[in-house]
């Protein structure tokens, strides 16, 4: 149990690392309540999980984003870019007919060595696969419009 009592200042209160990040607080006098404080942090954590179905389609997964990031309020510049990229380069490379169960570290390495060759810098490829991919693909005037007026794409990406 991560709780404990701080010598110095005399208070209760818990330490618990989960997923890199360091969660601490010690605010109690008794150690009763920072046991109710850790336990309801833990079910917060718990909450936060972010459920997964590694089954799914590589395509099922950039949909699924889409449509979350259009439900949190995306601009609509920034869900064009995001279909983009996910369309141009990530699906291109992956594959559509990919599990996420299937992605292995190996295909991530690959994938940056391919876009090693692009003239843009390694930031920007780490940031398309940490989830910022608005910078991984330069957008045309020309590809803009053929996907403003299409209403149906061909591809298997869809916003």
């Amino acid at each position: 149990m991560g709780v404990s009592r701080r010598k110095d200042t005399g208070k209760w209160g818990y330490r618990h690392y989960y997923h890199g990040k360091n969660y601490r607080k010690h605010d109690w006098d008794r150690r009763e309540e920072a046991v109710n404080a850790f336990n309801g942090l833990l079910d917060k954590l718990r909450r936060k999980i972010p459920v997964t179905d590694s089954n799914i389609y590589l395509v099922e997964a950039v949909n699924e984003f889409m449509k979350y990031s259009k439900r949190v309020g995306k601009s609509e510049n920034r869900l064009l870019h995001l279909y983009l990229n996910f369309e141009k380069v990530l699906i291109t490379f992956l594959g559509d007919s990919k599990r996420l169960r299937d992605i292995t570290h190996l295909n991530i390495e690959s994938f940056i060595d391919d876009q090693m060759k692009r003239p843009i810098k390694k930031a920007q490829i780490k940031m398309g696969i940490n989830g910022g991919a608005g910078n991984l693909t330069p957008i045309s005037s020309k590809i803009s419009l053929r996907l403003s007026s299409s209403s149906s794409r061909d591809s298997p990406c869809v916003i």
